[in-house]
């Protein structure tokens, strides 16, 4: 009996790893993680090899599909965090949306520009759905507006 149980429970634990490992890598989690990190998802649409959006029997460029994700990954970013720092501030309207965007500071800029993609996947219809990561000490902080008088 007691040699049975463990032989179920072995059995068990086996199926519960190998049905994990057969779920294939996961994304990772977006939004705020810490005070520092900041991921978005997006998926863009799959980019012909001149440029243009990629009909069916057009040649695609991964590549380029992959830079117009990273842009598109950008431009949600401030777009967060313009709403993020409306919210804080207690701003509404689309004027006052577009003035925030105008108003973050350089280093928060450049920590959008230095972002990184830190998961990707191609899709059937050669589209590119990515995780953007944007890490900077403080980021939160100075997103939310704590540190709204250095920003300016």
């Amino acid at each position: 009996m007691r040699r049975s149980r463990g032989a179920l429970f072995s059995v068990v634990m086996i199926a519960a790893v190998v049905a994990r490992c057969a779920s294939g890598p996961r994304a990772p989690q977006t939004g705020w993680a810490g005070d520092d990190i900041y991921r978005v998802a997006v998926e863009a649409p799959a980019v012909a090899r001149d440029g243009a959006s990629a009909g069916s029997a057009a040649p695609v460029s991964r590549r380029a599909t992959l830079e117009r994700a990273a842009e598109l990954a950008r431009e949600r970013v401030l777009r967060d965090f313009a709403d993020q720092r409306a919210k804080a501030l207690g701003a509404s309207g689309a004027g006052q949306r577009a003035w925030l965007q105008l108003t973050f500071d350089r280093d928060i800029r450049d920590a959008i520009a230095r972002g990184t993609i830190v998961y990707r996947s191609f899709r059937d219809d050669r589209s590119c759905a990515v995780v953007f990561q944007v890490r900077r000490e403080g980021l939160r902080g100075r997103v939310e507006g704590e540190n709204a008088k250095e920003a300016r």
